[in-house]
């Protein structure tokens, strides 16, 4: 996999910046084949990705990549940290030589890579929750550390795709020494996701998903909820419940007003929409402790291009994980191991959950990767 470029992904949607990565990778960075990483249903941020998996993947093939395959829904719509670990785990199983992603400030590939070391030290991450247990959230007190070890301002890493990249040098750290991190500069003068998902819900709010799509489902949940298994969720904190039942009404109706009223000043938006996600699928912090300690065995194959067949290959005869091109043909072959195949059930509820609205059930088991000749 040595000229092979592997891409940790959402491209919710996919738009002219990821195509313009892949061109900075061929033609400045010499990689040959590229592979996406991408998140299922639910992405990062907190919600449902606003176009279905199938779209996504298409896209980035038409673009030019050679393979995409979706991360298992346990580390997608996670923390950073989460979301990098099974990255980096997916990747060193596909014999990933190099990890490739966008940051805001390439630049400071030195400093994030001291942060990483540093945040791979149990002693750190220690000192940053005791500070953080006062009023200090959580990304202030890690930065606030961090300057205190390094003797620099690292402020940079208030930025999202900063904060994403310094998840993945320390999921590298300690994980996956063998990989080499690629900080990769976003292009100038494109619009970013968030604004085409703006414009895109503007023009065609049927067109696309969001969480006020759910929120019946949600709704119910919350209402019904006890405060023992509810606490169970992950992302949940004290307080939460009532805070969520006191402003009920307003979920269906402004789901960005539910949030804010909701979270506190030291609780962002996204841990809220993360933990609505979290909710509907019943996923507990037990299960990410359960999924963030090792590797999946299996990843799910959405679209193959020009040399995604050869890399295939590859992957298959390493043996360290097994690519998944027909979904019901793994289950029938009874290749996923116990804590696999709790994985595999939850990304077939995940694509369920995500087309809840529209009526389509069933097809996570039916799905056949797009393929371009």
């Amino acid at each position: 996999m040595s000229s092979t470029a592997f891409i940790p992904c959402e491209y919710n949607p996919f738009h002219r910046g990821h195509a313009a990565q892949m061109e900075i990778l061929r033609s400045e960075l010499g990689f040959e084949r590229i592979v996406s990483l991408m998140s299922g249903p639910f992405v990062q941020r907190g919600g449902p990705a606003a176009l279905p998996v199938e779209e996504r993947a298409k896209a980035a093939v038409d673009a030019g990549c050679d393979l995409v395959l979706m991360m298992p829904f346990a580390y997608c719509a996670q923390t950073a940290e989460t979301f990098a670990r099974g990255t980096v785990f997916t990747a060193a199983a596909c014999g990933a030589r190099y990890l490739c992603f966008g940051t805001e400030d390439p630049d400071r590939r030195e400093e994030l890579l001291t942060a990483a070391r540093l945040l791979a030290d149990e002693n750190i991450l220690m000192e940053i929750s005791s500070l953080a247990k006062g009023n200090v959230p959580y990304p202030a007190a890690r930065i606030r550390v961090l300057e205190e070890k390094i003797g620099k301002n690292m402020g940079f890493l208030e930025k999202p795709n900063n904060i994403l990249a310094l998840e993945y040098m320390r999921s590298i750290a300690v994980c996956a020494p063998g990989i080499e991190a690629v900080p990769l500069r976003r292009v100038a003068g494109l619009p970013p996701a968030s604004e085409i998902r703006s414009r895109m819900e503007k023009d065609d709010p049927a067109g696309i998903r969001t969480l006020r799509e759910y929120a019946p489902v949600l709704k119910y949940l919350i209402t019904m909820g006890e405060p023992g298994p509810i606490e169970s969720i992950c992302g949940y904190y004290k307080g939460l419940l009532p805070r969520m039942k006191d402003n009920l009404p307003l979920l269906g109706e402004d789901t960005d007003e539910f949030i804010s009223r909701v979270n506190t000043a030291t609780v962002p938006s996204s841990r809220i929409r993360r933990f609505l996600v979290n909710l509907m699928m019943g996923y507990t912090e037990e299960d990410r402790r359960r999924f963030f300690s090792s590797a999946p065995g299996y990843i799910r194959v959405l679209a193959i291009g020009k040399k995604g067949g050869e890399i295939l290959k590859e992957i298959s005869l390493r043996g360290d994980i097994y690519t998944v091109t027909k979904p019901s043909a793994a289950v029938k072959e009874g290749i996923l191991g116990e804590t696999d195949r709790m994985l595999f059930d939850m990304d077939n509820r995940a694509v369920d959950l995500y087309n809840l609205t529209s009526g389509r059930t069933g097809e996570a088991m039916r799905y056949t990767p797009a393929v371009k000749k």
